[in-house]
């Protein structure tokens, strides 16, 4: 979806303030006058373990049966907040949510 441009403004996978935006108010600031719609947050979820050891890297090469397939220059790592997620982006905070069920 990212290579194929129509997440634009988006060059890669969400900031935390991007994905704050997005949960928070549908849309990104982009610097121009006029904000970009974006209701459905683009993120890379990792294991807690990948974190830990890609955390302070420059650059990070994400691989497809071991295929390089991208690179993630100065990839920033923060909270997933999948309940707060769930809230806003399916109206409901039950906890056996699929969504919820999937994502721990």
């Amino acid at each position: 979806m990212l290579s194929e441009g129509w997440a634009t403004p988006l060059t890669g996978f969400m900031t935390e303030r991007q994905y704050l935006q997005c949960q928070h108010f549908g849309y990104l600031l982009t610097g121009t006058s006029q904000p970009v719609n974006q209701s459905i947050p683009i993120v890379l979820p990792v294991q807690t373990t990948d974190k830990d050891r890609l955390e302070g890297e420059a650059a990070v090469t994400l691989r497809f049966n071991g295929q390089s397939v991208a690179i993630i220059r100065c990839p920033e790592f923060y909270e997933h907040r999948k309940e707060e997620r769930c809230c806003r982006q399916f109206g409901s905070c039950d906890t056996t949510h699929p969504y919820i069920k999937v994502s721990t």
